[in-house]
C-alpha cells in the first residue's frame, strides 16, 4: 500500500515538474522572438541612421524638412 501512495506522489511530482518545464519553454520561445525582434528594429534604426549620414541630414532635420515642404 505505501509503495502505491509513494509512485502516486512521486507521479504527482514528475507532472508538476513536466508542467514548469513546459511553461519554461514557451516563456524562452518568446523571449526569443522578443530579442529577434528587438535586433531587427536595432537594424533597421542603424540602417536610417547610415543612410541620413550618408545625406548629411540630423535626424531632427528631416522632422523640420517635412514642414519646410509645405
Amino acid at each position: 500500500m505505501e509503495n502505491r501512495s509513494q509512485r502516486k506522489k512521486n507521479i504527482e511530482i514528475l507532472e508538476d515538474i513536466h508542467l514548469a518545464i513546459k511553461g519554461l519553454l514557451k516563456e524562452t520561445d518568446q523571449m526569443k522572438n522578443d530579442i529577434r525582434y528587438i535586433k531587427t528594429q536595432i537594424q533597421i534604426n542603424e540602417k536610417v541612421r547610415q543612410d541620413l549620414e550618408q545625406l548629411k541630414v540630423k535626424p531632427q532635420d528631416t522632422i523640420s524638412a517635412g514642414w519646410s515642404l509645405w
